[in-house]
């Protein structure tokens, strides 16, 4: 995954492992579900093909509750809640959860973002037109200009006794049929994601470590984001 970071974050990058700062200061935020594609391939799962978006997706923003104090810097861990769940995963609580004012807990116990900031003006060169939405949004919604942007993703897990991490999703947000979450790559739990070396997931297990990476690649150039990782700690007990 070395290679996916771009030539320009790793000239400044300190030769130290300490874990950096927040890029921010952060009062609040909302995660919004803006992947039409993501959205149908969760919903089918939960609600079946005839009802995959619900009524009002194609109209309105659709935002999950984020907590300001949940978003920490790559490279610190994440201690998995406990609560109303089983102690695999927060998905487990989501179908139940949501309805009918959006999921809280099952998304908002921790967010990892990446010290580097990375100017929209680096990005223009690899704007994307955007889709045609149909119905046509609100006046307030609409937006003429391509804000839709040509970003290679990678994932990859490293599991407690594995020695190299596995690159688990490959994804670009032009392509629909690139799974980028967990969710959709085992199918809400219903196949296993192969890391090698007999390890499977379908889900996160405590001790893995998580690294997401992304760049642009121009002609000659490459634009990257910092990495974002995160090990997943287990709940504590009471």
């Amino acid at each position: 995954m070395r290679d996916d970071v771009s030539l320009r974050s790793r000239a400044f990058v300190p030769q130290s492992s300490a874990i950096m700062h927040l890029p921010a200061d952060i009062g609040d935020y909302t995660d919004f579900y803006s992947s039409k594609d993501h959205a149908t391939n969760v919903g089918i799962m939960f609600r079946g093909k005839e009802n995959a978006l619900m009524p009002n997706w194609l109209r309105l923003p659709v935002g999950y509750h984020g907590r300001a104090s949940s978003v920490v810097v790559s490279g610190t861990p994440i201690r998995r809640p406990s609560g109303q769940m089983r102690p695999d995963q927060t998905r487990d609580i989501q179908a139940w959860e949501y309805v009918p004012l959006g999921p809280f807990l099952g998304k908002n116990f921790g967010t990892t973002i990446s010290p580097w900031v990375i100017p929209m003006e680096a990005l223009l060169p690899f704007a994307e037109p955007n889709s045609i939405q149909d119905p046509e949004p609100l006046p307030y919604l609409q937006h003429p200009d391509a804000f839709t942007f040509n970003i290679n993703l990678f994932v990859s897990l490293k599991g407690k006794g594995m020695a190299e991490a596995a690159t688990i999703s490959r994804s670009n947000f032009k392509d629909p049929e690139s799974f980028g979450s967990m969710l959709e790559l085992s199918w809400r739990g219903s196949k296993n994601i192969d890391l090698g070396g007999g390890e499977t997931r379908t889900f996160l297990k405590d001790g893995d470590e998580v690294t997401i990476t992304g760049y642009c690649q121009g002609d000659g150039y490459r634009v990257g984001f910092g990495p974002c990782m995160g090990t997943v700690l287990p709940a504590l007990q009471h």
